[in-house]
């Protein structure tokens, strides 16, 4: 059964998402009345049955299916600009041929009654969401596989034996 504790840092969790700039678990832990020490180590709390049973019970499966299917198709708005003489026909080609784009409106600049630009706005898929929003899902529902090295600053250490492993599978 979770706690009152574990209820509002879930809760505080859950509204933290999407926060231009998010607080740390450790903060959220901390604002939420768990000492620093707990806030220093919050596995402590969110690895909890009670953290997980809640995590489940607000991020449930068939939510996380719909962020998935969601994400899956988050696209950004880009311009894109042509010269004046590309013919319309050509940037609609163009723009068919980006999978998963959808044009949305082409606009021609003139001056002096002559096109002098033209540019179209897209709908192109947003890679970076969808990668971040996965991610973070995952992380929150601890569904990320175990890493088996530890990192520092995004390179993978080995052991000595490891190293000698893959020099040997050249």
């Amino acid at each position: 059964m979770a706690t009152d504790k574990q209820k509002r840092g879930v809760m505080k969790t859950l509204e933290n998402i999407g926060n231009s700039k998010p607080l740390s678990q450790g903060k959220i832990l901390e604002a939420v009345g768990y000492s620093k020490a707990i806030a220093k180590n919050p596995q402590m709390v969110v690895e909890s049955k009670g953290w997980i049973q809640l995590m489940d019970k607000y991020l449930t499966d068939d939510n996380t299916a719909q962020v998935h299917k969601d994400m899956l198709n988050a696209k950004r708005v880009i311009k894109l600009s042509f010269s004046g003489e590309t013919l319309s026909k050509h940037i609609y080609r163009m723009i068919s041929q980006i999978p998963g784009a959808t044009l949305i409106h082409v606009r021609d600049f003139k001056e002096g009654g002559k096109v002098i630009r033209k540019t179209a706005l897209v709908a192109a898929p947003d890679n970076f969401s969808r990668k971040d929003a996965l991610e973070m899902v995952y992380k929150l529902k601890n569904r990320f596989a175990p890493e088996t090295g530890a990192t520092v600053n995004n390179f993978l250490i080995l052991s000595a034996d490891e190293v000698k492993i893959g020099i040997a599978n050249l």
